[in-house]
């Protein structure tokens, strides 16, 4: 995988208007990040918090306008996080099927996954340097962002 480059965010925002207002302000932040010698601050810290249905982080939309939005609901006294109204809609119609099941925010906040940090939730997946990678094209993409602004 790679980021995206200037190319492919012509093509993102041609595809998506108002991309570059929203997710392409992240890529600003990570493009910045990178070509500042700060790769560091490119990789997560922790964890995303996640819908306990379809287990993708809760973020909505960045930008502005940012949207995020909890559907909680609490049933037999423990707390569900959704990121949608239809995820909650699913466990809602079969709680006693989803109601056992731990995320890896629950596994990580319960003490299961040790030590209690980014690296030990990513060896609890089995996720080493190996698995992981880097970018596919060592950050040419954000290299291109430097070389229009020297431009300029």
């Amino acid at each position: 995988a790679a980021g995206a480059g200037p190319e492919e965010r012509e093509w993102l925002e041609e595809k998506y208007p108002g991309w570059n207002k929203t997710w392409g302000k992240c890529w600003d932040v990570i493009t910045d990040n990178l070509n500042n010698g700060r790769e560091d601050l490119t990789l997560p810290e922790t964890l995303p918090y996640v819908c306990n249905m379809c287990q993708l982080p809760i973020v909505g939309t960045p930008g502005n306008e940012w949207n995020v939005q909890d559907y909680p609901l609490e049933f037999e006294g423990r707390l569900y996080h959704f990121g949608s109204k239809a995820d909650r809609w699913c466990f809602e119609q079969d709680p006693e099927r989803y109601k056992e099941h731990q995320s890896l925010i629950d596994r990580f906040l319960s003490g299961q996954i040790q030590p209690a940090d980014l690296p030990g939730a990513l060896a609890y997946m089995g996720l080493g340097p190996g698995e992981m990678g880097k970018d596919a094209h060592d950050y040419a993409w954000a290299a291109a962002f430097k070389k229009q602004a020297e431009v300029a």
